[in-house]
């Protein structure tokens, strides 16, 4: 574990968990859902994944790329369909460490045909935390890669959230996309303005997110802006009931499943060396 204090907020890394984010808090009061220190196992336990050579599910065993079938097999016991890259299941090394940043790495990105290096850098202040990111493909042939961030966070009856975006993925029964349509002023699919999330299963990918999402907390947990660069313009939110004691709104740079659907969208094509940078932060008020 690597951990990170300024002033009255703590960042905590764990590089072998996939070089995850175990806790971030200011004023002992959770901006993402901590980790509970003993699911080693369980990547979806932490506070935070990265997402990486691609987000969410490829389905049909792979894709087809420049008239080339590329298998990937699933990478989870318990899903059908590979999903999130290898990321967030590979050990990522700690490069350099100073008193307000951490830079990790992975040398050794390999799913299905995506050989790659990736790179986090950490910088936190005490009213805010940014993660500038770096993949490259270290592969011998262009590929469509994909790449974001799968934040957790803390949820209660006083959680709101608030973002902007054009359209929204419905899903089917395989958590696959089935359906684009446009988001229409106060439908259910609109958090142009605060609201809280619904009591039933929220699981969708908005597209043309405007790159900034607010949520809203109670007392218990820290209120928090989040922000990306424009190719995360894919918001992903996952929500399981209104028991539930976290959601996620994950950034990320395409739909789900976007390797299997009509010009890839959201994909980049990165060349043999070629490489591509991304970023969040994720501001709270002291």
């Amino acid at each position: 574990m690597v951990n990170i204090v300024v002033g009255k907020t703590q960042l905590s890394l764990a590089p072998e968990l996939g070089g995850a984010i175990a806790g971030l808090a200011c004023q002992n009061k959770a901006i993402l859902r901590p980790w509970n220190g003993v699911d080693c196992k369980d990547p979806f336990t932490l506070a935070s994944n990265i997402l990486v050579p691609f987000s969410n599910r490829i389905s049909g065993g792979g894709f087809v790329w420049d008239e080339v079938f590329y298998e990937i097999e699933p990478n989870l016991n318990d899903e059908a369909c590979p999903i999130h890259g290898d990321g967030f299941q590979r050990s990522w090394e700690v490069k350099q460490k100073t008193l307000d940043s951490v830079t990790l790495q992975l040398n050794n990105g390999h799913i299905g045909p995506f050989i790659y290096r990736a790179e986090q850098l950490f910088r936190l202040q005490e009213d805010s935390l940014k993660i500038n990111f770096k993949l490259i493909n270290l592969g011998s042939e262009a590929l469509p890669f994909g790449f974001g961030f799968h934040p957790w966070f803390p949820r209660n009856k006083q959680t709101k959230l608030q973002f902007e975006a054009s359209h929204v993925w419905l899903e089917d029964e395989q958590y696959l996309p089935k359906e684009l349509i446009k988001v229409s002023n106060g439908s259910h699919w609109d958090y142009s303005s605060a609201k809280m999330l619904p009591a039933q299963w929220l699981n969708n990918a908005w597209l043309g997110w405007q790159g900034e999402a607010k949520i809203t907390q109670g007392s218990a947990f820290k209120s928090v802006t989040i922000s990306a660069s424009s190719n995360l313009n894919c918001a992903i939110v996952h929500s399981v009931d209104e028991n539930s004691d976290f959601f996620c709104f994950e950034p990320v740079s395409h739909a789900v499943d976007a390797h299997n659907l009509p010009n890839l969208p959201g994909l980049k094509i990165l060349k043999p060396g070629q490489s591509i940078n991304a970023d969040i932060k994720f501001l709270w008020e002291l």
